[in-house]
């Protein structure tokens, strides 16, 4: 009987022995089988990342594309400032150049005058090309600017109207969504941010025009146009005064009647020549002056619309 029952216990023994190494090495095998499911998932994930290369005109405009993409891309962008935008002369390395990206952005309405022909030569099979001013609302030069033989008719300088800033970028999202899709909650969110900032600054420019309702605004030149439109601003162009032949200054005496009656004048001046050039004016009629820039060398649009707010309430705090 004692033999009988330690050949049961070993019996037992046995089978539990079996049994704890069938379950441990079905456990060993399902975690291999899932570190290896695991690993295949992660290189899956990467192998269906897309990694977009996108080509501004200039760097304002690479700013405006990483509010949306953030570090998600990579963004360049072809000018450093206008000057070296104006006098671009296309070659086919350069159009090579821009046929190996997934994107190229330009500003449009005028900005890059040789844009037309420069997209002609593109290979747009490779490259997707986009108008970043598509659908917004432009107003024209009132000064004739020419380009070789081209007449330029659009004031380019359009983002200064903040609607139009936000059709900008919602152009560029958009043309980022269909490059990566499964991204899209992503750069959505982005452009809410983006957007929701942009009208607070659209709320304190308003304010602003409503403190600036007795002032006079002189302007010189075009670039500043969406600037005063946008903003209501009562304002006169300078060109008015001296910059048409004097045969043409019929309302010149009513031009002066309107800055002597003026409650407070204000020049707005986009560049220090502006300014020296209107001096005389300046002395003659006690003008106070604001630096409002349309366009800046390394700013993004946040730091334009920043700095001309600030510049405008200093001289109004005056």
């Amino acid at each position: 009987m004692e033999n009988y029952e330690a050949e049961v216990n070993n019996l037992k023994k046995f089978i539990y022995i079996v049994i704890f190494f069938l379950f441990g090495a079905s456990a060993l095998l399902t975690g291999c089988n899932n570190g290896k499911t695991s690993e295949d998932n992660i290189v899956s994930e990467v192998k269906n990342e897309v990694n977009l290369k996108i080509m501004t005109t200039n760097k304002l405009l690479s700013y405006m594309v990483k509010d949306i993409v953030k570090d998600k891309h990579n963004v360049n962008f072809m000018f450093k400032n206008e000057t070296e935008q104006w006098n671009f002369v296309f070659s086919k390395d350069s159009l090579e150049n821009i046929s190996n990206q997934n994107l190229f952005i330009y500003v449009g309405a005028s900005f890059e005058p040789w844009i037309g022909s420069f997209i002609d030569g593109l290979n747009k099979d490779s490259v997707g090309v986009i108008n970043a001013s598509k659908g917004v609302k432009l107003v024209d030069y009132d000064t004739e600017i020419k380009y070789n033989n081209t007449v330029l008719k659009d004031n380019p300088y359009y983002w200064l109207n903040i609607n139009n800033y936000k059709v900008m970028m919602l152009n560029i999202k958009n043309v980022i969504e269909e490059k990566d899709p499964e991204n899209r909650g992503f750069y959505e969110e982005n452009f809410a941010k983006a957007k929701k900032e942009a009208e607070t600054y659209e709320k304190e420019l308003k304010d602003l025009a409503e403190k600036t309702k007795d002032c006079l605004f002189l302007v010189q030149g075009d670039k500043l146009d969406y600037f005063v439109k946008d903003n209501s601003l009562k304002y006169l162009k300078l060109s008015e005064y001296y910059g048409l032949p004097i045969e043409k200054r019929v309302e010149r005496a009513d031009f002066e009647k309107k800055l002597k009656e003026a409650h407070k004048l204000i020049l707005l001046y986009e560049s220090e020549a502006d300014k020296r050039v209107n001096e005389v004016l300046i002395n003659e009629y006690n003008i106070k002056t604001a630096n409002i820039i349309a366009y800046k060398e390394g700013y993004t649009f946040q730091q334009i619309v920043k700095y001309n707010i600030d510049n405008l309430n200093n001289v109004l705090s005056k």
